[in-house]
């Protein structure tokens, strides 16, 4: 094991004021009424219904095929029956989804512990893992399509991302200090289905502890194990700014890990992992932090899969007064997105649902050219030039890569006096273009 400092990122901010303490036990969410499935989000492809309205369904049945390993299987996360199939409001805008009304019992089902999955071959793994619905957890959720490398073929390094710099994002450190022994094991199974070269362990600077024990757990890879102790800047935890410290590969905007042949994996993930294999079961539950200034008592919640954003929030012992009105966020509050219909569902990559308070927010302004933006952006960008350079449609700076470089962590938005959303201008750009050259 060789244990480093990573000295060399850049930029950032560290949000020390954001920090609230977590009970660090999991509460149990009642069971939803409605669950929403959608056959698709973030980065899948979209899965083909195998029910129709009116069918009953069983806790784990399969709702949806997906069409290739771009996509994935879906299934019922409690028995019920199919409402309908249409069209639901998600934060990135209209999918189509199974409706289900929560009927029937559940059944009670056997643990089963596959104990000899080391003896299994790489491609027997990946392919379990991509049966049993296993979706890559994070700011994007991706599918083992656009997570793994294609069967056989090893990875370059595997990166395990144990915390998030984000405020309010707390879930995967807890993840981590609770159920420890299950994300080694969840690591040392995708160790075995990717057969990477070397093994990246990204912790908070200060945790000295929690990366020794996590080494023990994960015992001998047979392969060289890197702790790499990170401050608690956001967004030095991104997929860019972790390849950047652990390879040195530089994504640009549309790029993924994989296309670079790195895996980066939370302990969310990993838990996902780790249970689809041993237990044999199709991921149907996930651990969902409710945070924010709006919240009196942040809680680790467990819900099923799809359950509605208002159910949530309506658990008891969850932190809202009965006048509360707050913005509602699907993920942190600089790399998640609003939400205005409370009906949206919670779906794996939406580790921490942020409540804020609805402050008094002032209009946009002209810039002052006072350079906040450029001292936080992690890949060294002028972010005040390019939006200068967008107005002009300056195609010098548009086109000779710079704004490629952009992450998307919405820092430079954060910091503007002028209130000027030049991160969500940059990836308007940015979207348009990737459209204009036919990629997707």
């Amino acid at each position: 094991m060789r244990s480093l400092l990573a000295g060399r990122m850049r930029g950032g901010l560290e949000f020390r004021s954001y920090v609230q303490t977590v009970d660090r036990r999991v509460v149990n969410a009642s069971l939803p009424k409605v669950v929403v499935i959608p056959l698709a989000w973030g980065m899948m492809e979209a899965s083909h219904p195998v029910v129709k309205p009116g069918d009953e369904v069983k806790e784990g049945q399969l709702l949806a095929k997906p069409a290739s390993v771009m996509g994935a299987p879906l299934y019922s996360s409690v028995p019920g029956r199919v409402r309908d199939i249409v069209p639901v409001s998600l934060p990135e805008g209209e999918r189509e989804a199974v409706i289900l009304d929560l009927a029937g019992t559940f059944e009670r089902r056997a643990k089963v512990r596959t104990s000899d999955w080391a003896d299994m071959t790489p491609e027997k793994l990946w392919k379990r893992l991509f049966s049993s619905g296993v979706i890559r957890h994070g700011n994007v959720p991706l599918p083992i399509g656009r997570f793994l490398p294609p069967p056989g073929r090893k990875a370059e390094a595997l990166v395990c991302a144990c915390f998030s710099a984000e405020p309010w994002r707390y879930t995967e450190e807890l993840l981590l200090d609770l159920r420890r022994e299950a994300v080694a094991e969840g690591l040392r199974i995708l160790v075995r289905t990717v057969m990477p070269k070397e093994v990246h362990l990204v912790v908070p600077e200060e945790e000295r502890t929690i990366s020794r024990l996590l080494v023990r757990d994960l015992g001998d890879p047979g392969i060289p194990v890197r702790v790499h102790h990170v401050a608690r800047r956001y967004p030095f935890t991104s997929d860019e700014m972790l390849l950047e410290l652990v390879g040195g590969a530089r994504l640009t905007w549309g790029r993924l890990p994989v296309d670079e042949g790195f895996v980066i994996a939370e302990p969310s993930t990993l838990l996902a992992v780790r249970d689809a294999v041993v237990g044999g079961r199709p991921v149907l539950e996930q651990v969902v932090l409710v945070g924010g200034d709006a919240v009196q008592r942040p809680v680790l919640v467990k819900v099923r899969l799809g359950m509605p954003v208002f159910d949530l929030l309506s658990q008891e012992g969850t932190m809202l007064g009965p006048d509360a009105d707050p913005r509602v966020f699907l993920g942190g509050p600089l790399s998640g997105r609003e939400v205005s219909w409370l009906g949206a569902p919670l779906l794996p990559g939406v580790d921490v649902v942020t409540l804020l308070g609805r402050g008094a927010t002032g209009g946009e302004e002209p810039c002052i050219h006072c350079s906040r933006c450029a001292q936080v952006c992690p890949r060294g960008l002028e972010p005040w030039l390019l939006h200068e350079a967008l107005g002009r449609g300056d195609g010098r700076l548009l086109t000779g890569g710079a704004i490629e470089g952009c992450i998307g962590c919405n820092l430079c938005s954060f910091v503007c006096p002028s209130a000027i959303p030049l991160a969500d201008r940059f990836r308007d750009y940015l979207e348009k273009e990737r459209e204009g050259h036919g990629e997707g």
